[in-house]
């Protein structure tokens, strides 16, 4: 019969190691995007696509917050003022700089620009909003489609911090 093993017979337990949480760091390039029906739950399916983009790209919530507006005013815009059956949606990162695109067909004639609403009026400051939240923006025809026209804004994220712990 053999005795029965005392702690010096044991095999050590090899120490716990202690590990460094991961870091996550934002991307330098990236992209998101959604290509959308002309209807009136297009700008929450636009806001729901950049919120996760942003996300990923590790905004704070204030510059999520920013960047969902621009698209939202952008994307109510489209299904507004347009008679196109899609609106096409893309937020790009580069170092840290969110570029957002809402581009659609058949886009009506004239200029766009961000006006004062006439007092009392429940719609038309769209694109004060954005003229105000964003860094820039602008719009530019997009060549060999007829009257489409992209609508684009500009959001500067804060430096990328050297990582967040997950």
């Amino acid at each position: 019969m053999t005795p029965p093993a005392t702690s010096q017979d044991r095999p050590q337990q090899a120490p716990e190691l202690h590990r460094r949480p991961r870091r996550r760091r934002r991307p330098t390039s990236a992209s998101a995007g959604i290509l959308l029906l002309r209807e009136t739950a297009s700008p929450g399916k636009a806001r729901e696509c950049v919120r996760a983009a942003l996300a990923d790209w590790l905004a704070s919530d204030a510059e999520t917050d920013t960047a969902v507006l621009i698209v939202s005013e952008l994307v109510t815009n489209a299904v507004t003022h347009t008679d196109s059956t899609l609106i096409r949606v893309v937020a790009t990162l580069l170092d840290d700089v969110v570029n957002l695109v809402v581009a659609a067909e058949q886009a009506h004639e004239g200029e766009i620009r961000a006006d004062v609403a006439a007092d009392g009026a429940d719609h038309g400051r769209g694109l004060l909003i954005v003229e105000t939240t964003a860094d820039r923006w602008g719009v530019r025809p997009i060549k060999g489609v007829g009257c489409a026209l992209a609508v684009w804004a500009e959001c500067q994220l804060t430096a990328a911090p050297a990582g967040t712990t997950c």
